[in-house]
């Protein structure tokens, strides 16, 4: 701190001891103005990236009583019946298996204030385990009570799924609770950064389908080899987990994929319990009954995608690693709770391991791609008949084919992007008030995403076409287009693929040992530059160990944009 301080009065010295007061003046009054303008550019135009007709669609559902929100599964939008929205929140409310506990003796307020308590009964031991753990109980007991303040509980709602028929039940939606500035988001928070890294480092955990197409790139398989692709998807995992399996998978984990001290498991413990135990929810379609969740976790917090993830690797972990199977598998990769598997072995072993993933949780269930029911997806014919020799996954469809290469026959994984049968293509109109720029930027990133996502030059060629029609149909100028089209080429694809952003960050801090500070791009940068001390002995020497870099680059940045500032 007293380095920054510094180096701030040095400035101001070296300008005018005014210069800030009056900087800050003049970006008052520029605000103030493009505040003002955008307002009444607002009030013109009530909606204005959208074209005419999608707002003349949106003012008559308005006078009707219906609702429209996104499909599970980006499979679009979705105009439903409000009562049948209802009726789907109530379903999964009051489910009659417990997961949801209706609250009659308590206020909203009550709540708040009991949760916060237990928070800071939780967090209060932990101070005296020295000051930097003082300094992380504070920060969380801060922010929880400033969220607190606003006197929000989560915001249940469903979001339908269009990909599946209606269960047993009726029910054909996901529950979500968005635990936007809520009372346990900042523990929720700390767990989820605490977690994440030793999470994505697992052999089983699937980052995103750009991993995935890494990993393919580099398969082949023999043409005698037996090879099935298939795919399946944990049904409603986040609320079917038992919170104490789910507390004994987390308590697993940290033994076996961590380096955490005992102070440190001991809080997340505690923290992801008084989570998982703290969830709150109100429906506002349904009044003002507020529910409290008993079962599994919700949607909508930080710390939920983690916590499903570990959980599925603590189940899967012994059935994966089972020498009857791990021969056969020549690929297990999962996406929280979508995974991917490429078979080598017999569709009677394929059925074993179907059944043994099926009965690792009473809770926990899974639909096979391609199959109708469970049943079907662990029968040995039914699976032999399917053959497996292609796949959806993600956004990928891939395909088993033959290739020649050196006169030796061999089976490659080939794959394309794969598009939802929902998919609306509603882009962006041309006719949109966005920056202009965004338009060939959004453009380009999907070319490239394109070519990623196409093993060969012919299929993103094909996908490449399918892309232009549909900018085309949206009103996007073919002169525009070919322009931004022209400037992606397949030369790119292996520099692309070749490694990540954040790869090339920890290449840099390796062999440099050092850091980055960057500075906005102001008329006296020259002069400041001489003056900045750029040595951080006095942060190394003030640290235990080796924390804290030994060098700095200064590297100098556009100035802020006056959108980044204006007040939306």
């Amino acid at each position: 701190m007293r380095v920054v301080t510094a180096l701030i009065k040095s400035y101001q010295k070296f300008i005018s001891p005014a210069f800030d007061r009056h900087l800050r003046n003049l970006e008052r009054d520029i605000v103030a103005a493009a505040t003002s303008a955008k307002m009444t550019l607002t009030a013109r135009h009530r909606w204005p990236n959208i074209t005419k007709a999608e707002q003349s669609v949106i003012k008559r559902m308005g006078e009707i009583d219906v609702g429209y929100n996104i499909a599970d599964k980006n499979y679009g939008a979705v105009v439903y019946s409000k009562d049948l929205f209802k009726e789907q929140c109530l379903m999964h409310l009051e489910d009659g298996k417990g997961t949801y506990y209706k609250i009659v003796d308590q206020t909203k307020e009550d709540i708040l204030d009991e949760i916060l308590s237990k928070l800071r009964s939780i967090l209060i031991p932990f101070k005296a385990q020295g000051e930097g753990w003082k300094h992380v109980v504070e920060s969380i007991v801060r922010d929880s009570s400033k969220a607190a303040e606003g006197r929000r509980l989560c915001k249940f709602y469903i979001i339908w799924k269009l990909h599946k028929a209606a269960g047993a039940s009726g029910l054909r939606s996901r529950p979500i609770a968005a635990a936007i500035d809520y009372v346990t988001g900042p523990a929720s928070h700390f767990l989820h950064c605490q977690l994440k890294e030793a999470v994505w480092k697992h052999p089983h955990v699937l980052r995103d389908s750009l991993e995935l197409v890494r990993i393919i790139e580099g398969l082949s398989f023999g043409t005698a080899e037996q090879i099935m692709l298939t795919a399946a998807d944990v049904n409603a995992l986040y609320p079917s987990i038992q919170l104490e399996r789910g507390m004994a998978a987390l308590r697993w984990f940290m033994d076996q994929h961590t380096d955490f001290n005992q102070t440190l498991r001991d809080l997340c413990l505690r923290l992801a319990h008084f989570v998982l135990t703290n969830n709150y929810v109100v429906c506002e379609e349904l009044g003002e009954t507020i529910y409290r969740q008993i079962v599994g976790t919700a949607m909508g917090t930080s710390f939920s995608v983690i916590y499903a993830i570990i959980f599925m690797v603590w189940l899967e972990t012994p059935i994966i690693n089972d020498e009857r199977f791990r021969r056969y598998i020549r690929l297990y990769k999962r996406y929280i709770d979508d995974l991917f598997l490429i078979w080598t072995g017999p569709a009677a072993v394929l059925c074993d391991l179907r059944r043994a993933l099926a009965t690792a949780d009473e809770a926990i269930s899974l639909d096979w791609s391609g199959y109708e029911s469970q049943k079907d997806a662990v029968d040995p014919v039914m699976v032999t008949a399917k053959r497996h020799a292609q796949v959806n996954y993600l956004d990928l469809d891939m395909a088993l084919h033959r290739m020649m290469k050196t006169r030796i026959d061999t089976i490659r994984v080939l794959f394309r992007p794969y598009r939802k049968p929902g998919n609306a293509y509603a882009y962006i109109p041309f006719t949109s008030f966005h920056g202009r720029h965004t338009f060939r930027g959004w453009v380009l990133a999907e070319l490239l995403r394109l070519m990623t996502h196409s093993s060969t030059p012919e299929l993103w060629k094909e996908e490449c076409g399918i892309f232009y029609h549909h900018l085309s149909s949206r009103g996007y100028p073919r002169r525009f287009l070919r322009t931004v089209f022209q400037e992606v080429t397949w030369a790119r694809r292996s520099e692309l693929l070749a490694r990540t952003r954040s790869e090339r960050i920890n290449e840099f801090f390796k062999t440099y040992r050092a850091c980055v500070l960057t500075i906005r791009n102001a008329p006296e940068w020259p002069k400041l530059k001489e003056l900045l001390d750029l040595k951080l002995t006095e942060l190394v020497e003030s640290t235990f160990g080796d924390v804290f870099p030994r060098r700095v680059f200064l590297a100098q940045s556009s100035a802020p944009r006056l959108g980044s500032i204006l007040k939306r």
